[in-house]
């Protein structure tokens, strides 16, 4: 065993020795001090090579795998390596390193800052941090500056918050036109997307190439250094907005200056140096133009900045030349550098790279916004993953900064670094997917298109996204957002089909296919009912047969007599009700009734007719008016009409009032509502109201709740279909200046008159709604009876809603409110039922208080927006409400103001009968947390302990004794 271990290290040795002989200790020092001036010049690229060969001398040498290290570090796309070399040499550190040294083994003490740095730009966050805090704990603080390192530590902190809530964006690579094999990196676009400008390493320098977008393409690009003039060391920077003009930085000789070319006739021209005002003898690296062409924003390290480069900005003069520089100030310069500003097309977003502000780790983009006193706001990190802990520096927005170009590498990539064009999502920019879908119905003789409806709900089912019909083959597609949603297929008659549909901003496609949909029918039978199946009658006079119907469907109607077919009428039914007019012979004959609705089911009735002769005729003269002919209406359609009428008379008053009194629908052959409102306009003609007092009473009466223009509108959107309601979601009440309820219906109005709408659609929704019950009314007053106590429970009980005309909620906490003197209750124990029935078994003021705000109107809006609940010693829902009675005392507040937020609330809720019951039985909505009981507790247990430590003691001291 020895022989072989002896063996072993001689085959070793010799194999070192052939290695040491391929090169003379003249080389190996040669190497190494080429290694290293290449090294202090920052040229780790260059230096590595050097290195990789001395290492293979000397494998175990802590020095050379320390620079090893420092190289790969510095190497786009090689950064991952550094760690294994820098790792290995910081277990060999010697305290009196000799930098230059080529019988240096060892390793400085900073190669702990380095190893730290590894593990940061390869995003491993912990290792960095304990790697910094070692260092800054055994540093020499003589020669190391502490705050370098605790930016570090604050960067690689920085970055676990901005990892918790990344971004989402979309990553789409420029494709094989533009990227190569190399490396291309530093992407420019001009505003109008034509003109495209890059870098791309090649063999022996970087070029500038160029391409253009033509008819959607991009041409393959061209190296530009010829037509600049120029050999090396130039770099993009940006186009103006219609890509004429290219701003391009040089190093002239350890001297960053500004460049211009101008594109004429094809060809772009050799380059130009701006003017003194830009360029001086110090650093400039990078500009930007806005799209007037006006101002340009640029980089410089010259004096009087706030430390390393900092962002300037020129104005164009009166002789076309740039004028004095001036700084952009503390709030985007930091004492770090500032680099690659870049300014969007409406000039008031600057997107820019710094190694300062909220960081997390080397450089990082931001956008600061021009605030309307031309100050700048504070830069926002753009956030992860567009920054990471690497250096993020070129980032060249488009348009409106949604997009961007940015070049990194990818593994899908065709080289090194990939030119990308990136999408960046969020509240302003949601990300989009087109919805496909196809759907079917079995053996049924419908429209497809028509008839059914592809409805995009949301979550909780309460809002209509998008609302669709299939085309004649049943397919559909349509937009919609991220977010989770519904999906329903709906038709009248069908078997409704739901699916839920989560769309996240994390999802792998744009284009959703929902499986193909069958509908089954739900409508078996034909809808038809006959009052009334034998009549009687004289000849000559017509017969109106009453029937209930089947909107759709076609009515056929066969007049028989002695078996006999006397006529035969198809009609088309429009209506649910229908009253049909016939002349039938003289004597008996039978009517045959054959309704078909849409989905081809049949229902027959019969009718039978009697028919005598008419009496001898009576002379005109002896015909009086009472006996005219009124018009027939069933009792139900009479009552409903009257109850139209008596909600009409409940909210209007003066002349209106009087006029509507005035109506006998009998006598008047006013059949229906809509008959009344069209005499109520006649008349306005020479009364002393307008038909727009008219049009206002009806929207009054159909919604119940005067004046409050949200809720006049939301009631609409509830009660709409079709066009009327995709048209009143899409409003932005603030933006169209829509305050009124008046307002509302003049702009709806103009949407009928443009075609937008039906014209009668609206007054078909208003209509139906105030000849309705409001369903918020028994909502509310089962609330209400269920919870409430004591004098509020008795006068709920004993509220008659017809004898009190009571029409509506709000008419109901009117009326609360204004008899609770007399029905023995005050305002504020009505207001705290409310509140404890709005917690809906909440007790969190936070949330309650959310929730107040979300229903709020001004003045109570205002209060609670800037209202500090610390300040005013607010910590329970009982404190909220304690306060905002004192405003009610004081003048600043109405109780209908607190009511009404809180209705609202109740009404949009789904009141959870259970766990306000076990609110209110705890009675938490009347008190603050539990707090004194605990601080009671704690000094007994405390004192209880202490008198128990002393009787031991004693105990233990007698026992001694």
């Amino acid at each position: 065993m020895l022989k072989r271990t002896l063996s072993f290290i001689f085959i070793f040795c010799m194999i070192q020795a052939g290695w040491a002989q391929t090169y003379t200790k003249v080389d190996i020092k040669q190497k190494f001090v080429e290694g290293n001036s290449f090294f202090l010049f920052e040229e780790y690229l260059d230096a590595l090579p050097y290195y990789l060969d001395l290492i293979k001398i000397y494998p175990d040498n802590d020095n050379l795998n320390y620079r090893i290290g420092i190289c790969y570090l510095n190497i786009p796309g090689e950064k991952d390596k550094a760690i294994s070399y820098l790792e290995k040499a910081s277990k060999n550190i010697n305290p009196k390193y000799r930098e230059n040294s080529i019988r240096e083994k060892g390793a400085p003490m900073d190669v702990f800052f380095y190893l730290g740095n590894a593990y940061r730009v390869n995003n491993q966050l912990d290792k960095a941090l304990e790697m910094y805090r070692y260092f800054i704990d055994h540093m020499n603080t003589k020669v190391y500056k502490e705050k370098v390192i605790d930016m570090q530590i604050q960067a690689c902190l920085n970055a676990k918050k901005l990892q918790e809530h990344p971004l989402y964006l979309s990553r789409k690579n420029m494709g094989n036109i533009i990227n190569s094999r190399r490396s291309d990196y530093g992407p420019i676009i001009s505003g109008d997307e034509k003109s495209l400008a890059f870098m791309r390493k090649l063999a022996f320098y970087d070029a500038v190439f160029f391409s253009q977008n033509i008819n959607g393409q991009w041409t393959p690009p061209i190296n530009l250094t010829p037509q600049l003039g120029v050999d090396q060391d130039f770099y993009t920077s940006s186009f103006s907005y219609d890509g004429k003009i290219m701003y391009l930085y040089k190093n002239d000789e350890y001297d960053g200056n500004i460049y211009i070319s101008r594109f004429v006739d094809g060809q772009w021209t050799r380059v130009i140096r701006l003017n003194d005002n830009i360029n001086t003898k110090y650093w400039e690296s990078h500009a930007s133009v806005t799209k007037d062409g006006q101002k340009l924003y640029f980089t410089s390290n010259r004096k009087g900045g706030y430390g390393g480069l900092d962002i300037y900005q020129s104005v164009l003069d009166s002789t076309g030349n740039w004028g004095p520089a001036e700084n952009l100030g503390p709030i985007i310069n930091t004492e770090y550098n500032e680099e690659t500003p870049f300014i969007t097309v409406d000039g008031t977003t600057l997107f820019f790279s710094s190694y300062g502000h909220f960081n997390m780790g080397g450089y990082d983009i931001f956008y600061s916004n021009l605030l309307s006193n031309g100050e700048w706001s504070v830069p926002v990190n753009m956030g992860y993953p567009i920054n990471t802990t690497d250096d993020d520096i070129f980032y060249q927005p488009i348009g409106e900064g949604y997009y961007a170009l940015y070049s990194m590498f990818s593994k899908e990539g065709f080289g090194d670094m990939d030119i990308f064009r990136l999408e960046i999502f969020s509240a302003e920019h949601p990300r989009k997917f087109l919805i496909k879908g196809m759907v079917s119905v079995n053996n049924v003789p419908i429209k497809i298109n028509e008839d059914i409806f592809i409805n995009l709900l949301s979550k909780n089912f309460e809002d209509t996204i998008k609302s669709v019909n299939p085309d004649t083959a049943g397919k559909y597609q349509f937009e919609t957002f991220a977010g989770d949603y519904n999906l329903t297929v709906t038709g009248e008659g069908f078997v409704s089909y739901t699916k839920p549909l989560s769309l996240p901003n994390s999802l792998n496609k744009e284009e959703i296919d929902i499986p193909p949909t069958t509908l089954s029918l739900s409508d078996l039978t034909a809808e038809l009912e006959v009052p009334d199946t034998v009549y009687n009658t004289i000849a000559g006079d017509t017969v109106n047969l009453l029937l209930n119907t089947e909107k759709g469907s076609w009515l056929t109607i066969r007049i028989y007599q002695d078996s006999v077919l006397l006529d035969s009428i198809r009609y088309f039914v429009t209506d649910d009700s229908l009253m049909f007019p016939i002349l039938p012979p003289t004597g008996a004959s039978k009517v045959l009734l054959t309704l078909q609705d849409k989905f081809g089911n049949l229902t027959t009735k019969d009718l039978y007719l009697n028919v005598t002769a008419p009496p001898p005729p009576v002379p005109i003269a002896e015909v009086k008016e009472h006996e005219l002919r009124k018009p027939v209406m069933t009792p139900a359609q009479l009552q409903k009409l009257q109850d139209f009428l008596d909600i009409l008379k409940h909210y209007s008053s003066g002349d209106l009032y009087k006029e509507i009194e005035k109506i006998d629908p009998v006598e008047m052959n006013l059949t229906d509502q809509y008959a009344v409102i069209n005499f109520l306009k006649r008349k306005a003609e020479v009364s002393d109201y307008t038909p727009d007092d008219v049009d206002q009473l009806l929207v009054v009466s159909a919604t119940r709740k005067a004046g409050e223009v949200e809720d006049i509108y939301s009631t609409l959107v509830d009660r709409a279909t079709g066009n009327l309601q995709l048209l009143l979601k899409n409003i932005d009440l603030e933006k169209e200046n829509i305050h009124t309820p008046e307002r509302l219906f003049s702009y709806l109005e103009q949407a009928a008159d443009s075609g937008i709408i039906d014209s009668s659609s609206v007054k078909d929704v208003v209509v139906k709604m105030a000849t309705e019950e409001d369903p918020n009314l028994p909502k509310i007053y089962k609330h209400l009876s269920k919870f409430s106590e004591g004098q509020i429970k008795t006068a709920i009980e004993n509220i008659s809603p017809e004898q009190n005309e009571i029409y509506s909620a709000w008419e109901l906490s009117d009326y609360l409110l204004d008899k609770s003197s007399v029905l023995g209750y005050t305002p504020k124990d009505l207001i705290y039922l409310f509140a404890q029935i709005s917690t809906n078994g909440n007790p969190d003021l936070k949330d309650f208080l959310k929730k107040l705000k979300d229903k709020a109107s001004d003045p109570l809006l205002s209060i609670l927006d800037n209202l500090d609940i610390k300040k005013q010693k607010i910590r329970s829902i009982q404190d909220l409400m304690d306060y905002l009675m004192v405003l009610v005392k004081t003048g600043q507040l109405d109780n209908q103001d607190i009511l009404k937020a809180m209705m609202r609330i109740i009404l949009s809720s789904d009141i959870n009968e259970e766990q306000v019951r076990k609110l209110i039985s705890k009675n938490k909505i009347i008190s603050r947390p539990g707090r004194n009981t605990i601080f009671w507790i704690i000094p007994i247990i405390i004192a209880g302990m202490i008198v128990w430590v002393v009787i031991v003691r004693r105990k233990k001291k007698r026992q001694k004794e």
